[in-house]
């Protein structure tokens, strides 16, 4: 199968029938005809359904495999975020999923993780380690703190402890070893912060973080008029 050219008649069928979000007849998805995470932010998009975005992402792994390998960052980077599509859902996002596609995107990932692409590659962990992280495990089953929101809320009550907070500090800077930032690198650590602050849509009065903001609110918004 020419999963390519395959790939380029989805496009071309969505890119004819012109579909938005307020267009479309049916429940449809946003998606880069060129992959963002390859080529970086572009303007050539289309609304898919969420079969048609789900097949679209699985032809782009196995063309960018059959192209540049298993090893080639491309295809890595591909198989991730396929592999996320088939994980990870939210109340707005309404993700297809098939037994067979499941699988492709298993083995695409698993394919995209080993040897050297995989971040334990070449580090052995001791039995001591084993124990200390089994224990942990346990422990959190027993006492229900299991959840991430437990965690969260566990996480708070550290940071609000002041000895931990100037423990955390004092390895910040010893692993940081005294080294000054400069003016560029203190710029982007404010932009980043500020993008991270909390976003109230104005079509819609939701709050949240900017990634969902610029995704789904603001000029995307649903009830923008």
């Amino acid at each position: 199968m020419n999963h390519l050219k395959r790939y380029i008649g989805l496009i071309r069928k969505a890119e004819e029938r012109g579909w938005t979000k307020e267009t479309a007849p049916v429940y449809v998805e946003r998606h880069h005809v060129f992959p963002k995470g390859i080529f970086g932010e572009n303007p050539r998009k289309v609304y898919l359904t969420a079969r048609e975005h789900y097949v679209a992402h699985a032809l782009l792994c196995f063309a960018l495999r059959k192209r540049f390998g298993e090893k080639d960052w491309r295809f890595q980077k591909m198989s991730k975020a396929f592999w996320a599509m088939s994980n990870q859902e939210n109340p707005v996002q309404r993700r297809y999923k098939s037994s067979s596609l499941y699988d492709s995107a298993k083995k695409l990932f698993s394919a995209s993780m080993r040897g050297e692409n995989n971040p334990m590659f070449g580090r052995e962990i001791t039995q001591a380690t084993r124990n200390k992280i089994t224990k942990k495990l346990v422990q959190n089953w027993e006492d229900g703190t299991r959840s991430r929101e437990d965690a969260g809320e566990r996480l708070k009550q550290t940071r609000r402890n002041p000895e931990v907070e100037l423990k955390r500090i004092s390895n910040l800077r010893e692993v940081c070893g005294g080294k000054t930032r400069s003016d560029e690198t203190k710029l982007k650590l404010k932009r980043r912060h500020l993008e991270s602050q909390d976003h109230t849509c104005p079509h819609c009065g939701k709050t949240m973080k900017a990634g969902n903001y610029t995704r789904w609110h603001g000029d995307n918004c649903k009830m923008k008029k």
